[in-house]
This record gives structure tokens, C-alpha cells and sequence, in this order.
């Protein structure tokens, strides 16, 4: 499946969510989770650079925040962990109740935090987002299809800019901007 398609299929799992009114709501959230994604592939990257190197890599979420422990953790083979992996109300609650809370916390936006840092940045982006999807088993959905994404791929960034400048102009065009 392109990375176009998976898109399409997350948009229209989305639009049957009670959570979601419109073009600018599941772009919005799809955008949240595609970063998270985005950002646990690269911190997983640079950790592995630093190993590589003998030098020290402090990620900017915590363990328990990383998409790699709350959306899709593995097992020793690489696949989903049914023991850990959570869904339906545990999913939503998690996300609303401890996540984005996490995301929006003093670590992030307090007035210790250089202005300049990339997790101030985070921080004030995250806090002008809240989770509305509202099933949590749509959401387990998004999440699985996102977890296929390898944004360690430098033609799947490209493809995604691309489908993501479509995203935003379908929200145009639908009056979300």
C-alpha cells in the first residue's frame, strides 16, 4: 500500500469517528500522530548514532512517552505486543489523561525551558492540540498504520510532503483554513 493510500485509508477511518467533524479535524490529528511517529523514528536514529559513537543521547520524551512504548510496542521479534499494546478506553485514556497532559506539562512549557529548544517548540505546539478522535479503537487503527511508516527513508519523506500539502489543500478547500 503507497503512502498515499495509507492516508486515505486513516482519513476515512477517521471521518466515521464521533470525535471528528471535517477536513481540518482529521488532518489535525493525523498530523499530531504522524509527528509523534516522525519523532520517535528520529530519535531511534540518533541514539543509535550516539551508541555508534560512544557518546551520550538524551531523547526529548521520556520512555514512557515514546511512540515505541505508548502507541505500537514490539516484541522480541519486532511485532506488536499484545501484552502492552493498549486499545479501546485505555487507549483514549491514556492519551487525554496522561500524553498530551505530558506534552503540555512544565518540562516542556515551563519557565525553566530555553525558549530556544526544540522541546519548548514541541511543547507550545502541542499546546494548541487536544485528542478528538474519540474511539479508542479507531485510534488503535491510525496507529497501526502509521506504525508501517519508516520515516528514516528519504523518498518517504518527500512522498510525504506531498501528500501532506494535498491534506492541507483538501482542508482548504473544504473551508478548514
Amino acid at each position: 500500500m503507497s503512502l498515499q493510500q495509507k492516508i486515505d485509508r486513516i482519513t476515512d477511518i477517521l471521518r466515521r469517528d464521533d470525535g471528528i467533524s471535517g477536513a481540518m479535524h482529521y488532518t489535525e490529528q493525523t498530523s499530531w500522530v504522524l509527528f509523534l511517529k516522525f519523532l520517535d523514528d528520529y530519535e531511534s536514529e540518533k541514539e543509535d548514532e550516539a551508541m555508534l559513537s560512544g557518546k551520550d543521547y538524551q531523547p526529548v520524551l521520556d520512555e514512557e512517552h515514546r511512540w515505541s512504548n505508548w502507541a505500537c510496542p514490539k516484541n522480541a521479534e519486532g511485532k506488536l505486543d499484545i501484552n502492552k499494546v493498549r486499545t479501546g478506553d485505555d487507549l483514549t485514556k491514556y492519551v487525554n489523561d496522561e500524553l498530551f497532559p505530558y506534552l503540555k506539562g512544565e518540562e516542556f512549557t515551563g519557565v525553566n525551558v530555553d525558549r530556544k529548544s526544540f522541546k519548548y517548540k514541541l511543547g507550545a505546539i502541542f499546546q494548541y492540540l487536544d485528542n478528538k478522535v474519540a474511539s479508542g479503537h479507531t485510534l488503535r487503527e491510525v496507529l497501526d498504520i502509521i506504525d508501517t511508516l519508516n520515516f528514516q527513508s528519504s523518498d518517504e519523506m518527500f512522498e510525504l510532503s506531498l501528500v501532506y500539502e494535498g491534506m492541507l489543500q483538501n482542508m482548504g478547500d473544504a473551508g478548514g483554513y
